[in-house]
């Protein structure tokens, strides 16, 4: 995973192969030039998050990894192969829970087999699992209105998650929550991922987030966005502990600050 701009050196997390890989990524929307020769490689089984300023392209990187977006040059590469068309292989939590509001919990969950046009009932046991793991099991068969902001996007992870995808992109998913509902759905998104075999792409505004979450945080430039530094998060999982005072963290959130600074993210913020 190089910058393609000068940053934190490489450090020494080590993870077997890759489970994404970006060649030169240039994206373009008419005459607005949204990404800029990114060059970047995904290891398999590890939390990448990405920060930048607003409009840099963070939303866009995560779509043309999903697939959902294709590159004006360059090329996105899975398993070794130029990706054409959806990533299926990935699994999408977007800021918005997107839930149905006609349907419980656990058939929202499963909804991931019908739109794929699969049966559910194999998976309606891992649907279960799922929901005990992020404590929402006793609201199984409750509908969205009956759920708080916090417990909603619970089971949009679960959706996300059911079908084992082996990447996992998720684009703020967390913004619309309050502070304190946004950090114990952070503290159990580590649990779930920290011994897992996925590997997760995670777009935030929060430096604190990215450096607890991330085994790495790559700091993007303001629009065209390029890679401008890489910070190598080397704290120990589990981490249980949110940043907020803990020394540990603190070397971390100060870097993706200075680098964030570097990246013109408060060029236009007044005193």
């Amino acid at each position: 995973m190089s910058p393609n701009e000068s940053g934190a050196e490489a450090g020494s997390l080590a993870f077997s192969g890759s489970a994404l890989t970006l060649v030169d990524v240039t994206k373009r929307f008419g005459n607005v030039k949204a990404l800029d020769q990114v060059s970047l490689d995904i290891p398999k089984r590890s939390f990448v998050s990405l920060l930048g300023p607003s409009g840099c392209g963070k939303s866009t990187l995560l779509a043309l990894m999903a697939g959902l977006e294709s590159p004006s040059s360059g090329s996105v590469m899975v398993h070794g192969r130029e990706l054409r068309g959806a990533n299926s292989a990935a699994g999408m939590v977007f800021q918005k829970d997107l839930l149905l509001g006609w349907k419980t919990a656990l058939e929202n969950i499963l909804f991931q087999f019908e739109i794929r046009g699969l049966p559910s009932a194999p998976h309606v046991e891992r649907a279960h699992s799922l929901l005990t793991l992020v404590g929402l099991e006793a609201f199984a068969n409750s509908y969205p209105h009956e759920l708080s902001g916090g417990m909603r996007q619970r089971v949009a992870l679960c959706r996300a998650l059911v079908h084992e995808p082996e990447l996992l992109l998720m684009d703020e998913p967390f913004g619309a929550l309050d502070a304190i509902t946004r950090e114990k759905v952070a503290i159990d998104l580590e649990s779930i991922t920290a011994n897992s075999e996925k590997t997760v792409v995670f777009v935030t505004h929060s430096l604190e987030e990215a450096v607890f979450l991330g085994d790495v945080v790559l700091v993007l430039s303001a629009r065209p966005g390029r890679i401008a530094a890489r910070i190598d998060v080397d704290v120990p999982r589990p981490r249980r502990e949110w940043p907020r005072g803990v020394s540990v963290f603190t070397p971390y959130i100060d870097q993706a600050f200075a680098a964030l600074q570097q990246a013109g993210a408060y060029d236009h913020v007044e005193a």
